[in-house]
């Protein structure tokens, strides 16, 4: 075994091979680290067809295409579209381990910080802003809006201004 499948083994060991899904984080996090996903795509078997669709609709945003490229991955491979057989696809294929080490160093830091959240007692909602919604006027008791009065107080004649 050669010292490059030695390091992918290495890095690759606590990778759990488990079947992507089109929300998985992971998704998001491996399209944000890619650097060239035309040919990712065809080593993952997607059609030039597909290929041209998504550069076609997605063509202000490089990210997105990168993004969609593994989202349609994942629907046409179901149950094969795994974390595992994607990082073997740009080992071997691309010969990135250079990439292959950074995903798999991301998901152990995301394992890491999940594993040492304290638990909490019971689920709180974060607050959230409520928008302030524009007063109504007031109304009387027949549901007619009331008119601002500006009350002034009369001055006796015997007193003075303060």
């Amino acid at each position: 075994m050669s010292k490059p499948e030695r390091d992918f083994q290495e890095y690759t060991r606590d990778v759990r091979d488990r079947p992507l899904a089109n929300d998985d984080p992971t998704i998001q996090m491996v399209a944000a680290k890619l650097r060239e996903w035309e040919q990712l795509a065809r080593y993952l078997q997607l059609s030039d067809a597909t290929i041209i669709e998504i550069q076609h609709d997605y063509k202000g945003s490089y990210r997105e295409q990168k993004f969609q490229c593994l989202k349609h991955w994942v629907m046409q491979s179901g149950m094969k579209a795994t974390l595992f057989s994607l990082l073997k696809i740009i080992f071997y294929k691309l010969a990135d381990i250079a990439l292959v080490m950074d995903i798999t160093k991301s998901l152990k830091y995301n394992d890491e910080n999940k594993e040492n959240e304290l638990p909490q007692p019971h689920s709180v909602q974060p607050s959230v802003p409520q928008q302030e919604t524009p007063k109504s006027p007031q109304t009387d008791h027949r549901g007619s809006p009331m008119k601002s009065v500006l009350c002034i107080p009369r001055l006796n004649k015997d007193t003075k201004p303060k």
